[in-house]
């Protein structure tokens, strides 16, 4: 599906690039246009079809005092 017409992308003065819904919200910044567009279009067709569930869990313990 193309979810082209589901947001825009705009350019920020220092030169990263935020997509927005056509409602204003903010969904993906990136460092260029193109990875902002193609991460848009995937995080779109998760939100339609649900993430991916992860396969590793992570578990961790810090002793002593602080």
């Amino acid at each position: 599906m193309n979810y082209s017409e589901q947001y825009e992308v705009k350019e920020q003065p220092w030169g990263t690039f935020i997509s927005y819904t056509k409602e204003g919200k903010e969904l993906v910044t990136a460092l260029t246009e193109d990875a902002c567009r193609r991460m848009t279009e995937a995080y779109l067709y998760w939100q339609e079809h649900g993430f991916p569930e992860t396969q590793t869990t992570h578990e961790s313990y810090v002793g002593g005092k602080l």
